[in-house]
């Protein structure tokens, strides 16, 4: 999303720090969920927040990206439905 949004801001302003702090946050998130549905005893309900918690973070990137695509006036038609088969992916 914000390669596409904010290009210049994405190629100058993003630290590896950054990147390295995110990845980190995602992975123990990631485990620490997988350890709560583990031994949780009502499985289901747990599984379906896990399964929906990303959407919101999905659908803002998404429109997002469209939004600064329909913006984008260097970006070349193929080089547009390329990225939206890859976003819609």
């Amino acid at each position: 999303h914000l390669l596409i949004a904010w290009p210049l801001w994405y190629r100058f302003g993003r630290p590896i720090k950054v990147s390295e702090v995110v990845c980190v946050v995602v992975w123990v998130i990631a485990l620490f969920t997988g350890c709560f549905v583990r031994f949780s005893h009502d499985r289901t309900m747990v599984k379906a927040v896990n399964f929906l918690l990303p959407f919101p973070v999905l659908i803002f990137s998404v429109v997002g990206t469209f939004k600064a695509q329909s913006a984008a006036i260097s970006v070349s038609s193929e080089e547009k439905r390329r990225i939206v088969g890859a976003t819609i992916l």
